[in-house]
């Protein structure tokens, strides 16, 4: 029988709304080394991976198997991430509102997105909005939000 290595995960706290309108807080558990590069795995990495379709969700009820693409959006903290939105000498950041589709009351996120790991010729919010990931990474009102794409129904820079 092969042996399977399992990686050490480490848990983010988050809020999540899925698709219906349902928030659930808990922790999701992100890798503790990543594979694109030093350190763990981001939230952002763990839900655009293909590979996984379920992702575990730890709940005050219990463990949840949560099929990524019922996420409509998470809220989460990361002070790594929040340093880029918020560095003086970052041009790769964009004001940007996304209007969702109108299933739940929020309709509307104003907030930046971070272009600077697009490819230098690629590097405006449309070329981010069509990259072949499932979540976008925003900044908005001092929290970190991922907005599954799916949700969007348009968006204004």
């Amino acid at each position: 029988m092969a042996t399977r290595v399992i990686s050490p995960k480490m848990p983010v706290a988050t809020k999540i709304t899925l698709f219906g309108g349902e928030i659930v807080a808990g922790e999701v558990f992100v890798s503790a080394v990543s594979n694109h590069h030093p350190g763990p795995e981001t939230l952002l990495e763990l839900l655009n991976d293909n590979t996984r379709a379920f992702v575990p969700f730890q709940t005050e009820e219990g463990m949840m198997l949560l099929h990524r693409a019922t996420v409509r959006t998470v809220d989460f903290e990361s002070p790594e991430l929040l340093a880029i939105f918020t560095s003086a000498d970052n041009d790769r950041i964009y004001p940007l509102t996304v209007i969702l589709r109108t299933e739940t009351p929020e309709a509307e996120i104003e907030g930046y997105c971070y272009t600077g790991d697009l490819r230098p010729e690629a590097q405006r919010p449309v070329d981010l909005l069509n990259t072949p990931d499932m979540f976008l990474l925003m900044y908005s009102s001092e929290r970190m939000i991922l907005v599954n794409k799916n949700a969007i129904s348009h968006a204004f820079v």
